[in-house]
């Protein structure tokens, strides 16, 4: 506009209509230039060299598929081969020398020398013989192994490490006597003599030959045949045959000395004994020095994961309840003095006992294990996990040699629970309604501890970090912090006091309350000045009062009567000295800066009247307490926070009184 080029954030195009982001002004001449591209020139053939382009900018999707042709490629001398080498880029492979083989190392490529070696040629070769190495790289012809396409033909021994198949026909040419060997038959000397002739050895080689006759006496189908202490006479054994598949014995049976003895006439086995007891009978009776030790039977198999099943099962036939399976012990060849046994209650479950015997007696069952897990010692019923039952039934915790014991046992008299220690002293006892008593037969509360002489009792209440313990002392109750070295943190006396931090009333040597029966509450805050307070402290008159001692003697109070509460402090002039009534109030009290204000603490901002404590300090200091900006030193429990100033506004009393009494008399001056 006006010969002047403009911004392109000025304007916008849109087809042929131009927009400007602000009107030009009137008279304001616009000139419009439109540029159109023209052709790129396109470079001659074979004039873009590699100088001409930047390294990178050809990349596979820039050229098509099979555009670059061996014409296009630099020239590459004979034999050569192209490889990326270790920076990535391609490079040729010179040429290997005349044998080389191409070899890789697992990262490059190279020409080196066959370490593998070559066959250079057979020796002692000749039709059908099998060749073999040499250990070098040469191959031997085997004048003793050949092979026609039909037939191995091995000149000399075979050793064979297993077994030797022949799929044809073998023929030994070394033995005396040729043998030849095919699919089904065995023949000598070119022939398999008649039937009924046997192989026999000549001195010299085998022959064919007739039997000499050997005779079977009681021969049968399936007997096994035995010798008959007679020459050429066999005898087939009627008790004892093998149809092909079961070995049968009829009559005894004797294994390896009595390793295995069947008795068959009492039906019994018997394993290391040739009297079986019972219709299984193990007997080993010495004792090795090493495992197995005295094992008698040792039982082993595979995983069991059904629950109902085990490697042993001892079962009874018939649905009688209580009975089942058992197992007994004995000793020194005697009847069982012990069993475990099964006690059928229904199809599917039942009770497990225990049995011992007693001397002169038989086997009694002494525990139980009932099907729903409950345990039961002198109780086939038992109620509970662990079910007790007997006159006054007792448990017994003691050491090894019960020098030292616990019996817990409940007494059928009271039905109490009882624990005795090892000199047979009752130790606790749990009635019958449920108290417990510790020195007591007889306990009438929940926890009732009692001691026959006037010795103290003490209960002790005991964590990780502190030690306390409840005992009597006299006839005083008495609450002890054990860690802090036995400090009495409160006691109970005889009338009915208690004492927090004492033992009894002491009001000027001790630190602590004290709470009476009547009411009264006493408060030591310091030993050094007998500070103390007084809560309900009654005088003649009847008056209840909060009084503030100091060094023994009281400094004020809060007496309450029937009408009224007075707020006192201490005035007597038993107290003062160098009273003095000539002193300026006037000057004193201009100095007082009383101001309108509201507390922060107040949403409402409730304006007030009062004073700024630290303002007032300088005018009557015994009215404030504190100092201004002070804060809680590190040993407070506050340590860090606010220290706020106070003020006793009744200690302005007096400078407001004598001001008057001064303003009164310059008042009376003026008047007359």
């Amino acid at each position: 506009m006006n010969g002047v080029y403009q911004n392109k954030n000025t304007y916008s195009t849109s087809g042929t209509t131009l927009t400007f982001s602000t009107a030009p002004a009137n008279t304001v001449s616009i000139e419009v230039i439109v540029l159109s591209q023209t052709a790129i020139n396109t470079p001659a053939s074979n004039s873009v060299t590699t100088s001409t382009i930047a390294d990178g900018n050809v990349t596979t999707s820039k050229i098509n598929d099979d555009a670059i042709t061996l014409a296009k490629l630099a020239g590459l001398a004979r034999g050569k081969i192209i490889y990326g080498d270790a920076s990535g880029n391609p490079a040729a492979l010179a040429l290997g020398t005349n044998g080389q083989v191409l070899k890789s190392d697992g990262t490059d490529i190279s020409w080196g020398s066959d370490s593998a070696g070559t066959i250079t040629g057979v020796t002692n070769f000749a039709d059908n013989r099998i060749a073999t190495a040499s250990g070098g790289t040469t191959l031997n012809g085997e004048a003793n192994l050949t092979f026609n396409g039909a037939t191995l033909a091995v000149t000399g021994a075979i050793t064979a490490s297993t077994t030797l198949t022949v799929g044809g026909t073998a023929t030994f040419t070394g033995l005396v006597d040729a043998a030849i060997i095919d699919g089904a038959n065995f023949k000598v000397n070119g022939g398999q003599g008649s039937d009924g002739q046997v192989l026999t050895s000549t001195g010299s080689g085998v022959a064919w030959e007739a039997s000499s006759g050997t005779t079977i006496n009681n021969n049968a189908d399936n007997r096994i045949i035995t010798g008959s202490g007679t020459a050429n006479t066999l005898n087939g054994e009627s008790g004892l045959t093998y149809d092909g598949s079961t070995l049968a014995v009829t009559g005894d049976a004797n294994f390896d000395s009595n390793t295995l003895f069947v008795d068959a006439s009492a039906n019994s086995v018997g394993i290391g004994t040739a009297s079986p007891f019972s219709p299984l009978h193990i007997s080993k009776t010495d004792w090795s020095s090493g495992a197995p030790y005295g094992t008698v039977a040792y039982i082993e198999g595979g995983a069991v994961n059904d629950l109902n099943w085990g490697h042993l099962v001892i079962s009874q036939t018939g649905t009688t309840t209580d009975t089942g399976g058992r197992l007994s012990f004995g000793a020194n060849g005697q009847n069982p003095i012990a069993g475990i046994r099964a006690k059928y209650k229904g199809a599917t479950y039942g009770d497990l006992a225990f049995l011992t015997r007693p001397s002169g007696g038989t086997n009694t069952e002494r525990m139980v294990i009932s099907s729903s897990g409950n345990m039961g010692i002198g109780t086939a019923s038992p109620d509970a996990p662990l079910h007790v039952e007997a006159t006054n039934a007792s448990l017994i915790l003691s050491n090894s040699g019960r020098s030292q014991y616990w019996r817990m046992q409940n007494n059928e008299t009271d039905d109490a629970l009882v624990f005795n220690a090892s000199d047979a002293n009752e130790r606790l006892r749990i009635s019958s309604s449920g108290n417990l008593g510790l020195g007591t037969q007889s306990p009438s509360a929940k926890l009732h501890v009692a001691t026959a002489g006037a010795e103290g009792i003490n209960i002790g209440l005991q964590n990780s970090e502190r030690y306390y313990n409840m005992e009597t002392d006299g006839g005083l109750l008495m609450f002890k912090d054990v860690s802090a070295g036995g400090v009495a943190r409160m006691t109970f006396d005889t009338s009915g006091n208690i004492h927090i931090n004492k033992t009894a009333v002491n009001q000027t040597t001790t630190l602590g309350f004290d709470l009476y029966a009547n009411g009264t509450v006493l408060a030591t805050h310091t030993v050094s000045n007998n500070e103390s307070w007084i809560l309900n402290n009654y005088n003649g008159s009847g008056t209840s009062r909060f009084d503030f001692r100091w060094n023994n003697s009281s400094r004020g109070g809060i007496n309450v009567t029937s009408s009224a509460v007075a707020f006192a402090t201490s005035s007597d002039y038993r107290l003062k000295e160098n009273v003095d009534y000539t002193w300026d109030a006037t000057t004193r009290l201009k100095q007082l800066k009383p101001a309108r204000f509201n507390w922060i603490s107040d949403d409402k901002n409730t304006l007030v009247d009062g004073f700024l404590a630290h303002e007032v300090t300088s005018v009557v200091p015994n009215a404030v307490t504190g100092t201004k900006d002070e804060m809680y030193d590190s040993e407070h429990d506050l340590a860090g926070e606010e220290k706020h100033q106070s003020i006793d506004h009744s200690k302005l009393v007096p400078l407001l009184v004598k001001t008057i009494q001064e303003l009164e008399a310059r008042i009376t001056a003026l008047e007359s």
